[in-house]
C-alpha cells in the first residue's frame, strides 16, 4: 500500500507525539498511549493511519509505517468460520494469523464488522462502537488486535463516516425529532426532492434519486448511496464530536489506523457546503485535491485530530 501525504498532515502527526489526550481509556489499555488520526490519499481511497507509542517493548514508533506495509484486506464474516455457523468470525481469524504472518502480512485491513442489516454488505452501519454478533464481540476483537500485535501485525479498521443504515438509532431519533432540532439535523432534510438537482445518483440502477420521502419524518432525506443509508449532516456540530469520539473508541481498542470510505463526499462542496471545521480544540482539516498518476482528480488530506 502506497500512500502520500501533505506535509501540514505530517507535521500534525508528529507534533501530536508528546501530546496526552485528556479521554478516558477503557480497561486494559495503557496510559502511556497517544495516538492521531491522519487522513492521507491511496489512489481513490482513503486510510487513516494512528500512531501508538510504547505498545510493544523495544519498539520504535514510525507514523510512516504503512507506506511499505504489506497489507492483507479481508472481510472477517468470508474469512474462516471457527463454530461452523456459516460466517466467518473473529475466533476463525485468530486461528489463522499464523498463516497470515508467514505469507509475510504486515498489516490487516478488516472490511466494516459493526451490527448491521447487511443491505450492503456491512457498510450500512448500525452501530459503529460494537461487532456484529455473527462475528464475536469486543471481547474477541480486542483479543484479535492483541494477537496481531504479538506477530507483528498491524490492525486498520475500516468505518464508513459519510452516512449510516436506516436503522441506527440516530436516524430512528433523527426521523422523530423537531424540525430544526440538533438531532433531527444528524442528517439532511428537505421539503422537496429538487435540490442540488445536479449531483450525480450515483447508482442509478437502484435508486432514482439522491433524495428518498420518509412517511415517519413527513419530509425528504438526502442520501448519495441507497436509500437505507442516509447521509450524516457534518454542517452539524454535534455529528462532528459523535464521529471524534467513534474514531478515539477504536483508537483506545489500541487499532493502528483507520481507512475512511467515502470521505471525499464528506467535503464536496456543490452538496452542502461543507468546509473544515475548527472549535474548542478539535480539527477536521480538508485540504486541496490532487492528481494521481493515473489523472484521477482525489482530495490529498484531511487531519482529524484533538489535542
Amino acid at each position: 500500500m502506497r500512500c502520500s501525504s501533505a506535509s501540514s498532515s505530517l507535521n500534525s502527526l508528529r507534533a501530536s507525539r508528546n501530546a496526552r489526550r485528556s479521554s478516558s481509556r477503557p480497561p486494559g489499555v495503557a496510559r502511556n498511549t497517544r495516538k492521531t488520526v491522519t487522513d492521507c490519499s491511496m489512489a481513490a481511497y482513503y486510510t487513516a493511519t494512528a500512531m501508538t507509542e510504547n505498545r510493544r517493548a523495544g519498539s520504535t514508533p514510525d507514523p510512516l509505517w504503512y507506506k511499505d506495509a504489506i497489507v492483507y484486506e479481508t472481510h472477517v464474516r468470508a474469512f474462516f468460520d471457527s463454530n461452523n455457523d456459516g460466517f466467518g468470525d473473529f475466533a476463525g481469524l485468530i486461528q489463522k494469523l499464523d498463516y497470515l504472518h508467514d505469507l509475510g502480512v504486515t498489516c490487516i485491513w478488516l472490511l466494516p464488522f459493526f451490527p448491521s442489516p447487511l443491505r450492503d454488505d456491512g457498510y450500512d452501519i448500525a452501530d459503529f462502537e460494537a461487532v456484529h454478533p455473527q462475528y464475536g464481540t469486543l471481547g474477541d476483537f480486542r483479543h484479535f488486535v492483541r494477537a496481531c500485535h504479538e506477530r507483528g501485525i498491524r490492525v486498520i479498521v475500516e468505518l464508513v463516516i459519510n452516512h449510516t443504515s436506516d436503522q441506527h438509532p440516530w436516524f430512528q431519533r433523527a426521523r422523530r425529532a423537531p424540525v430544526g432540532s440538533v438531532h433531527r439535523n444528524y442528517y439532511v432534510w428537505s421539503d422537496d426532492n429538487t435540490k442540488y438537482a445536479g449531483v450525480r445518483t450515483i447508482f442509478s440502477d437502484y435508486e432514482v434519486s439522491n433524495w428518498t420521502w420518509d412517511p415517519v419524518a413527513k419530509a425528504y432525506f438526502w442520501h448519495r448511496f441507497y436509500s437505507h443509508q442516509p447521509d450524516l449532516n457534518y454542517d452539524n456540530p454535534a455529528v462532528f464530536d459523535e464521529v471524534l469520539r467513534i474514531l478515539r473508541f477504536w483508537l483506545d481498542l489500541d487499532v493502528d489506523g483507520l481507512r475512511l470510505d467515502a470521505e471525499s463526499l464528506i467535503t464536496d462542496p456543490q452538496i452542502l457546503r461543507r468546509r473544515p471545521i475548527s472549535k474548542d480544540g478539535k480539527t477536521m482539516t480538508i485540504t486541496s485535491k490532487s492528481t494521481n498518476a493515473a489523472g484521477q482528480t482525489i482530495q490529498d488530506v484531511a487531519v482529524f485530530e484533538k489535542r
